[in-house]
């Protein structure tokens, strides 16, 4: 990255760190861009999960979404990441000595509707928004899922906060 040693507060990436073609080497140049202390923050990285169990049941629909939607933009990245487990999360961030403050499981209820709108957007071409108040009673729902055992292993995403210790 084109700045400074302990340039930033904050480093922040939201939903785009598996996207990244090494990110070994994205986390080792976020620890130096980021001061002692400051932060390191991956919001909403895929979960492991959905990847070996739901997804693949959908790439047969998925498959006929882009055969008749070829104007639509199609991630490379989507396509081949196979998300995060929390210990993936926990070795990659010890390796790049980065010491992860908070680790939690995102999104519940919330992705189905996300996803439901990009589903349906994309199956039939149309423009449909979220709702800001559905979206706010979604989160907060998720919020009171993440307390239920068991069920609260089933998030969609990750999201993780880290920090540059004090000696680097």
């Amino acid at each position: 990255m084109p700045f400074e040693d302990n340039f930033f507060d904050v480093v922040l990436i939201s939903a785009a760190f598996h996207h990244l073609p090494n990110m070994h080497m994205a986390l080792g140049e976020m620890k130096r861009v980021v001061k002692s202390r400051g932060l390191v923050i991956l919001g909403v990285e895929p979960n492991a999960w959905p990847y070996f169990t739901v997804y693949w049941l959908l790439k047969p629909v998925k498959k006929l979404i882009r055969k008749t939607n070829k104007k639509f933009f199609h991630s490379i990245a989507d396509d081949s990441t196979h998300g995060f487990t929390k210990g993936q999360l926990v070795k990659m961030f010890s390796k790049a000595e980065l010491e992860i403050v908070k680790i939690e499981r995102a999104k519940y209820f919330s992705e189905f509707y996300d996803s439901g709108i990009s589903f349906l957007n994309k199956a039939f071409k149309l423009k449909l928004e979220p709702k800001e108040k559905t979206s706010f009673f979604l989160a907060r729902l998720d919020s009171y899922l993440s307390k239920v055992p068991l069920l609260n292993l089933f998030s969609w995403h990750w999201s993780v906060i880290a920090t540059k210790n004090v000696k680097d």
